[in-house]
């Protein structure tokens, strides 16, 4: 297999042959591809100390680290905080039976896809263990549901599968050694694993026949997650040749990779979804639009197109070179330069993508205020630019004519008067703004969605029409199209948008959830239960749609299920003034009254002005022979009552 390199624009070459990550993954060498078996092993729990240090160790049964569980990412030892000795205590629980440890379980998806799996190789051979051991490394509590699909195609049985939460002995543990390293090196046994996995998900999705061109979009992306706030003329570009536009979050791990099987060429901004390229079957070109900022992200890339025997085209451009914001987490946007170089017309920057960027760069600098002209000399930013950026961090400035004559400053504007709810004067900026942008379907979908705030119902379906027209395949465009029909009442015309949005793109939450709230109208539980437990699968947030999940079960019978929803609900939002009230009645049911008693005065000191509570409680009483409580909470009741 050859590769190719290709770098543009030019002058980014000599940087590129210059950086020393070339030399350190040259002289990088992974060890030993062996499997180290360890009888009475000792495992310490799992204890997440940063974003590049874990603890938890292995240990054979003298308590000595065993340094082949090690994980190193990059030129670091992550694990580096265990002590290399342990005192070995027998009090601790024993796993009886032959395990296989696969080191650490990183919730972040590109991070299980280079590292989580590195350790997996053996599984090819279908050897049979009484248990898999993971390590883990998150600051939520419970690994994402979608990364175990990963495990499901290696099949893994998910019964087996075992997080390292506290200190264990292990009959025999078996500890494969670390076959892949982050932007150092990647073993021939891995990447045939790669692409075993790719082979496996595409059979068990009976053989799909897919377009080959594949964009990999990050467009749709949470907004706390890098973008580039013009992307759509990627996109744009891309499908324009021949390339189907792909969100990967939106879909299944199984059906991701099943496409990524088939797939030739791939293009996408820097970042780990091109690092999909493991999983095809007979990759041709990737196309990697990159910033200098970003370089090792790129020369990774680059790393792993070789490996698969792909040709690479890098276009580099400036991002924000400024130390105050971490490149990871700073948005982009595509210059004039990169614009020109992909024959993209027109060059320049439509406004609403220049506001956004903006506005997106304000939010991150609120933390550095004061050192904002530092930051403006660093970003390279124009006196126009620097004066918006000081408009929105100063919130109680009002724009000056000067910069609300232009149209990125009306936009930038209307985004904050956004942020202080004021949708009537952000609207009137947005229509003034209107021809500028009218080929900008982001644009289009944030002016639609304020007229819909505004109850404007026929202004917004216009606007989105247009947006449609541009980009009808959109899942966000899709989606208000959908809620502006519930809006009007055609609820079933409303329902069979949202399944047919969740056939196309099976993991686009919005519309989980909206169906889910549609059907609970509809008397239809069981089915709003399983749409609302695929969204908090997807992301939990701060738990406030674990109220509604209880309602629906308990709707359901399933008192089970709605406690375990009610617990969760009040351990993640203690203050919330459903869940209470929720266990009364899911006690009740379960036969614990002194239970169910105790939640419902809890209820009434939070709420005491609800009548069910205490007809709830009296009933209560009454379970407990106690009827004087019962009539005085019944008399209570009744003067709650409305007149």
């Amino acid at each position: 297999m050859s590769h190719s390199l290709h770098i543009h624009p030019l002058e980014y070459l000599p940087a590129w042959e210059q950086a020393s990550l070339h030399k350190k993954i040259r002289n990088f060498r992974l060890p030993d591809e062996q499997i180290v078996v360890c009888p009475g092993a000792r495992l310490t729990a799992s204890c997440f100390l940063s974003g590049e240090k874990g603890l938890g160790g292995v240990y054979d049964h003298q308590g000595r680290l065993l340094h082949a569980s090690r994980h190193l990412r990059r030129h670091k030892d992550f694990t580096r905080a265990n002590p290399p000795r342990i005192s070995p205590d027998d009090d601790v629980v024993l796993l009886e039976g032959r395990f296989l440890y696969l080191g650490w379980f990183f919730n972040h998806y590109g991070h299980f896809m280079l590292e989580s799996l590195s350790r997996c190789w053996p599984l090819e051979d279908k050897r049979q263990y009484d248990g898999y051991l993971f390590h883990f490394h998150a600051r939520s509590s419970r690994p994402a549901a979608r990364l175990l699909e990963f495990l499901d195609l290696l099949d893994i049985p998910r019964e087996k599968l075992r997080f390292i939460t506290r200190d264990l002995r292990v009959e025999e543990l078996h500890v494969p050694t670390q076959q892949a390293v982050l932007s150092r090196a990647i073993s021939p046994g891995m990447l045939h694993l790669y692409q075993q996995l790719g082979h496996t998900a595409w059979e068990r999705q009976n053989c799909p026949q897919v377009n080959p061109k594949i964009y990999i979009s990050r467009r749709l992306l949470a907004p706390d997650m890098r973008h580039a706030s013009n992307e759509y003329l990627l996109e744009r570009h891309f499908r324009d040749q021949g390339y189907e536009i792909f969100h990967p979050q939106l879909h299944p791990v199984r059906e991701q990779l099943a496409r990524f099987h088939c797939c030739t060429h791939l293009a996408g901004l820097e970042g780990s979804g091109l690092h999909h390229v493991l999983f095809a079957k007979a990759p041709q070109e990737t196309f990697v639009l990159a910033t200098t900022q970003r370089r090792a992200d790129a020369i990774t890339q680059a790393q792993l197109d070789e490996h698969r025997g792909c040709n690479t085209r890098i276009l580099f451009q400036e991002g924000c070179p400024s130390p105050l914001l971490p490149p990871e987490r700073t948005s982009l946007l595509l210059t004039r330069g990169s614009l020109r170089h992909l024959g993209i017309r027109p060059e320049e920057t439509d406004p609403w993508s220049h506001a956004l960027w903006l506005h997106g760069l304000a939010q991150q600098l609120l933390p550095h205020r004061n050192e904002m002209e530092a930051f403006a000399r660093q970003a390279r930013l124009t006196a126009e630019e620097n004066r918006l950026l000081h408009f929105v961090l100063q919130t109680e400035r009002d724009m000056d004519a000067e910069l609300l004559a232009t149209d990125c400053g009306k936009l930038v504007a209307a985004l904050r008067q956004l942020d202080q709810g004021k949708p009537a004067a952000a609207c009137a900026l947005l229509e003034s703004c209107q021809e500028q942008c009218r080929e900008n379907p982001d644009f289009l979908l944030r002016h639609a969605r304020v007229l819909r705030q505004l109850n404007q119902p026929d202004k917004a379906s216009k606007v989105l029409q247009q947006a449609l027209a541009i980009d009808p395949k959109n899942p966000d465009l899709l989606h208000l199209q959908a809620e502006l029909l519930t809006d009007t009442g055609e609820t079933d015309e409303a329902r069979r948008h949202f399944e047919n949005i969740l056939r196309a793109t099976p993991l686009y939450r919005p519309s989980l959830i909206s169906l889910a709230s549609l059907l609970a109208k509809k008397s239809e539980f069981a089915a709003a239960a399983n749409h609302l437990t695929q969204a908090l699968e997807i992301f939990v947030g701060n738990g406030g749609l674990y109220p509604r999940l209880t309602w629906y079960l308990m709707q359901t019978g399933d008192w089970e299920n709605a406690r375990a929803s009610a617990e969760t609900a009040l351990r993640m939002l203690p203050q919330n003034i459903h869940s209470h009230a929720h266990l009364a009645h899911i006690w009740l049911e379960l036969g614990d009254a002194e239970k169910a008693l105790d939640h419902i005065s809890e209820a009434i000191r939070r709420r005491p002005d609800n009548p069910a509570h205490y007809r709830l409680r009296a009933r209560l009483h009454r379970y407990q022979d106690n009827p004087q409580a019962a009539l005085a909470d019944e008399q209570q009741a009744a003067s709650l009552q409305p007149r």
